[in-house]
């Protein structure tokens, strides 16, 4: 009997491992400690269940492990090798969720979220210049007598009131990103830049065109007076081999009188097509396939079909943000690492700015 029991013992309870509730339920967080914490607070009138700890814990686990995976992504962006305040406050107000649940949180060090106000963008020093003809066609005498001084100044005053006068002026102001956003867990950003899309230093930068590659665009005309006589000999080299540019389509030609090195013609669809918000987001994956394939690691964007196709600015970014977030997290490992979009007037500014901050991370 007694060698019985002592087999049954042996091979019983002395041979079997404890195991941890957090164990058990398969969570790293402490599950008895969080059930003491429960204890602890007066709670005459509430009672926990025992899955209460559980499911407590394993929405913690997931916020931490979601919270530190983003800011971990922003660390590397920012080439630090340890996750400190600054990036967990970044990983937190630019994720829409994580955003509406700590808005009443302060984060100690964490800084400030970088953010400049529309009215005191560089790009407004290029305003007057485009104000001159539409002041002296109200008929104000004062500057009517202050308009005929920069003629005076200049040999060719025709070049004063040309369509493209205020960009080509803001060439020479400073280039400054106002909102950053990193995609998924590869980190492709998206950014968005006031300033002068010639100025701006990338791989390639996309015209938007026509069938026949027209420069006579706001920012074709910018890129053609840049260009000169060369951008337009690498141009015509480009249309005799490929005549007609076909609705949605692009193509690539080298740029010159520009920081970027190549440039990439667009033709994109008219707002008042039927399936106009389709076919913006198949000429999206047209660039960025096309990019992929001349493995481009950076791109430069002006606002495309807000000119002549009669793009809404909101339509406009919303689809195109929208596109082009869904093929960077859809398609993994691009070379391309940096999208952006170079805008000039505040209003188009601050809608991509509210258009990228609502994209998920």
């Amino acid at each position: 009997m007694a060698g019985g029991k002592a087999a049954v013992k042996t091979g019983g309870k002395i041979g079997k491992k404890k195991s941890s509730r957090s164990a058990r339920a398969g969570v790293l967080f402490p599950v008895s400690r969080i059930m003491r914490r429960f204890r602890s607070v007066n709670t005459k009138q509430l009672r926990f269940s025992l899955g209460t700890p559980v499911y407590t814990a394993a929405v913690l686990e997931y916020l931490c492990a979601e919270i530190l995976e983003l800011a971990g992504n922003a660390a590397r962006e920012m080439k630090v090798k340890r996750i400190q305040p600054r990036q967990i406050l970044l990983a937190v107000y630019n994720d829409e969720e994580l955003r509406e649940l700590l808005k009443h949180v302060t984060i100690p060090q964490g800084g400030v979220l970088p953010r400049i106000h529309t009215e005191l963008l560089p790009a407004s020093r290029g305003k007057p210049v485009a104000s001159n003809p539409a002041t002296a066609a109200t008929g104000n005498k004062a500057t009517a007598a202050a308009s005929p001084k920069p003629a005076a100044a200049s040999p060719a005053p025709k070049a004063v009131t040309a369509k493209p006068a205020p960009l080509a002026k803001a060439d020479s102001g400073p280039i400054t990103t106002l909102s950053e956003r990193v995609i998924g867990e590869t980190g492709q950003k998206l950014t968005v830049l006031a300033g002068n899309i010639a100025s701006v230093r990338a791989d390639c930068v996309i015209h938007p065109s026509s069938s026949g590659y027209s420069m006579s665009g706001q920012v074709g005309s910018v890129l053609a007076a840049k260009g000169g006589n060369q951008l337009q000999t690498e141009i015509n080299k480009l249309r005799s081999r490929k005549p007609q540019l076909p609705e949605l389509g692009a193509a690539v030609c080298k740029a010159f009188g520009i920081k970027a090195s190549n440039m990439m013609h667009v033709n994109g669809p008219s707002y008042s097509n039927a399936n106009s918000c389709q076919q913006m987001t198949k000429l999206v994956h047209n660039i960025l396939n096309l990019a992929e394939s001349e493995r481009y690691s950076s791109i430069a964007l002006p606002c495309i079909g807000s000119g002549n196709a009669g793009w809404p600015k909101q339509a406009a970014a919303h689809t195109i943000l929208g596109a082009i977030h869904a093929h960077l997290r859809a398609t993994p490992n691009l070379h391309l690492r940096t999208v952006t979009f170079v805008l000039y007037d505040k209003a188009t500014v601050e809608i991509y700015r509210q258009e990228l901050a609502k994209l998920p991370l």
